[in-house]
């Protein structure tokens, strides 16, 4: 008898804790009205998920755009997946940090690429871009573009907000070509239209392509340390060339220069300079004030002397003059006391005595290469 007292009695305290609950539950979902009268249910709890909404007026809205996230070093950058598909980056924009589409056969870049605000490396290396589109602006943590081989023929305006970027690539599209009825360098303009906003870019590559002009734009970036102007149909480099205060490499190989500015010893900083494969008749004296050279390539040229002055460039590692119609060197060549390498074949060398006197004035360990008269 007791027993069933002690089963009703818990019973009726469970109840009772099940009314307290619900009534608690039904004070917080209370209805309350509105000022027309009606009912207004509670609003439901925002998502912090970034997902679409409805507003109160049943509008969709539309989640808020990424902001980017601070630039990552060169050491935490590199253990970062590199990402070869645009799908699988979308869906985790924000960690998409590297993207590499090479050899797509891309013909236009999708608009939603403007998604990946942290992207800092982006190739589209061997593509059919023409150019890209104006949502590459929001990129703006980007700091290498690689454009090789494709079919560009100019660059949107936006691209002078990559503010962060420090590599671009634009080597091998041959579509940089002047039409009869367009004002001479138009199409280089429109290239370049904006690209001297780009303050923080040290390497910019332009090889291969079919420039007769060097584009005026470039004498404005002020920050660039590398230089690829090589294989172009250019007959000659602009004095502007030395408003490049910092530049330290310099590659104008495979052209059709015939001569050197004498602007050329305003820089100071350059320490690799690659002439070869042109028409070089001489090399201006004031050669001698890039004091910073370590490597000067004059291979295969049309040159029949070398300046006093080129004997003051003391820093010199390695020199390439083969392939010319030298007759004779200057005795000043006996100051590259850091001498590495020297190649001095297919010349016309008169004295080969004196050549051989010169040569044993250079440093011991140097390796010479140089024709030997049987």
């Amino acid at each position: 008898m007791h027993r069933y007292f002690a089963v009703i009695i818990v019973c009726l305290f469970m109840l009772m804790q099940y009314n307290q609950a619900y009534a608690q539950k039904k004070s917080k979902t209370k209805v309350t009205p509105s000022s027309n009268g009606q009912s207004k249910s509670p609003a439901p709890a925002s998502s912090s998920s970034g997902q679409a909404q409805k507003d109160k007026a049943g509008q969709i809205q539309v989640a808020p755009e990424l902001k980017p996230g601070p630039l990552l070093d060169s050491a935490q950058l590199l253990i970062q997946p590199t990402f070869t598909s645009l799908l699988d980056a979308l869906p985790r924009a924000e960690k998409v940090y590297k993207l590499r589409l090479d050899e797509n056969n891309l013909t236009t870049l999708p608009a939603t690429i403007g998604q990946l605000v942290n992207l800092q490396e982006l190739s589209l290396d061997r593509n059919l871009l023409t150019t890209l589109p104006p949502e590459i602006g929001k990129l703006t943590n980007l700091q290498v573009l690689v454009l090789d081989k494709n079919k560009i023929k100019r660059l949107p305006r936006e691209i002078m907000n990559l503010r962060n970027l420090q590599k671009l690539y634009l080597n091998n599209y041959n579509q940089i070509e002047e039409s009869d009825d367009a004002t001479p360098g138009e199409e280089l303009r429109m290239l370049w239209a904006g690209i001297d906003s780009l303050t923080k870019l040290e390497t910019l590559g332009l090889g291969g392509n079919k420039f007769k002009e060097v584009p005026p734009a470039i004498a404005k970036i002020k920050s660039i340390r590398h230089l690829y102007i090589n294989d172009n149909n250019l007959s000659e480099l602009p004095s502007s060339i030395a408003s490049l205060e910092h530049l330290e490499h310099l590659d104008v190989s495979n052209n059709q220069l015939k001569a050197l500015p004498e602007v050329i010893g305003r820089l100071k900083t350059l320490q690799m300079l690659d002439c070869r494969l042109n028409s070089l008749l001489k090399v201006p004296t004031e050669i001698g004030g890039c004091a910073g050279l370590i490597e000067l390539d004059l291979g295969f040229n049309l040159l029949k002397e070398l300046p006093d002055e080129i004997g003051n460039l003391k820093n010199l590692e390695k020199v390439n003059i083969s392939n010319n119609r030298l007759t004779t060197l200057p005795a000043t060549i006996e100051k590259w006391e850091k001498l590495k390498k020297l190649k001095m074949t297919d010349n016309s060398f008169k004295d080969d005595a004196y050549i051989s006197a010169l040569c044993r004035k250079l440093p011991r360990k140097a390796s010479i290469d140089r024709d030997i008269k049987k």
